[in-house]
């Protein structure tokens, strides 16, 4: 179980951070750096779902499936750890691109919920 996961993160987290920039001659490369970055955080928003879904299981009670299931959390633990990284290495870029990019005053937004 834990190895087919494993496969999966490492083949999404290797897509998403293997993209390649100069091939997308349409796109500038901020709007390139936007695109990973979405697609890292939506990665990590599966990941989080699954890691909360895996945490609402029970402990398993043999020590070769109690070995496993912790192997397991760790994995997730570690990947999760990756992605945040990626995340904030491609966001530093984007800012080194882009400069800081400044929020409108609270006026300015519009209201939460309809009136």
């Amino acid at each position: 179980m834990a190895l087919p996961l494993r496969q999966v993160i490492a083949v999404l987290l290797a897509a998403a951070l293997a993209m390649p920039f100069a091939a997308q001659a349409d796109e500038s490369e901020g709007q390139s750096l936007l695109r990973v970055i979405q697609g890292l955080e939506s990665l990590r928003y599966e990941i989080l779902q699954e890691q909360k879904r895996f945490r609402a299981t029970p402990v398993p009670t043999d020590m070769n499936e109690r070995e496993l299931w912790q192997a397991i959390s760790e994995d997730m633990t570690l990947t999760l750890a990756q992605i945040d990284a990626a995340i904030k290495e491609h966001r530093q870029r984007l800012l080194e691109i882009t400069g800081p990019v400044e929020s409108p005053p609270p006026s300015a937004m519009p209201p939460l919920l309809p009136e």
